[in-house]
């Protein structure tokens, strides 16, 4: 099934048109006829991308697409506008987190390049939040590595407000504790590299971790470079794949 788009415009002819000449793309455009018909479709059906007119009878396309980000985050927003409104630009940034803002009228070429940017935007920030959740079941096992420290420490503070491009990774809620690790596993890094391997697991970025320990960013890289050596990995994606692994072994029946 090709992804949805949601076209928002309280035009009907204008609908029809994008429609005609979006039809070869890879993706399908669902026409709405103003702010009510496209919450209820929202509510509906599983759309990757919405693209809303600023111009709206019922609706200003900004204020729309700022309650589109409070229910359905993970949708990404792109805005239409024939005016240069900054005030209505304004509240599109800082309210509805839009990913692109388009002036009218916009070649078919423009809006479909900015419709398949959305689009791997959307799955990128997809694979983003497997990759968060994942580190979160790490966490305690991470936080282990160091001598059985308290697990989930930073739990809500990691993950409940963290952003990719305008998207809310929000806060599933506390994980299970899982199993010890294997003990061999522990015995290949320092201490100081398996507080920077929980570090990482835990959401930080390089940075952040150089300023929990009052270290630089280059000394924290040369770290991680001494653990991808150790451990056999390439990226952080990889470690977070081989500490999975390596719980879930834990895990299993033996």
């Amino acid at each position: 099934m090709l992804p949805r788009v949601l076209l928002v415009d309280d035009e009907p002819e204008v609908i029809a048109a994008v429609q005609a000449a979006l039809k070869s793309e890879p993706f399908d455009v669902v026409g709405a006829n103003g702010a009510t018909q496209a919450r209820e479709l929202l509510g509906q059906q599983d759309f990757k991308v919405v693209v809303s007119d600023e111009e709206m009878p019922d609706t200003k396309g900004a204020e729309f697409l700022a309650w589109a980000q409070q229910h359905h985050p993970s949708v990404v927003r792109i805005m239409l506008s024939g005016r240069a409104d900054m005030r209505a630009l304004t509240k599109a940034v800082n309210d509805a987190e839009i990913f692109k803002f388009l002036a009218k009228p916009v070649k078919a070429r423009d809006l479909a390049l900015a419709i398949k940017d959305a689009l791997r935007l959307q799955k990128l920030a997809s694979v983003h939040r497997e990759v968060l959740s994942a580190a979160r079941q790490q966490q305690a096992a991470l936080a282990s590595l160091d001598g059985g420290g308290a697990a989930g420490e930073d739990d809500g503070a990691s993950y409940s407000r963290v952003r990719l491009a305008g998207f809310k990774l929000e806060h599933a809620g506390p994980s299970p504790r899982p199993s010890e690790p294997k003990a061999g596993y522990a015995e290949r890094l320092s201490t100081r590299e398996r507080e920077i391997v929980e570090a990482i697991a835990s959401g930080k970025r390089v940075r952040d971790v150089a300023a929990s320990f009052s270290i630089s960013t280059h000394t924290v890289r040369n770290h991680l470079k001494a653990i991808y050596r150790k451990l056999n990995v390439r990226s952080q994606l990889e470690l977070l794949s081989l500490i999975t692994r390596s719980s879930n072994s834990d895990d299993a029946p033996g």
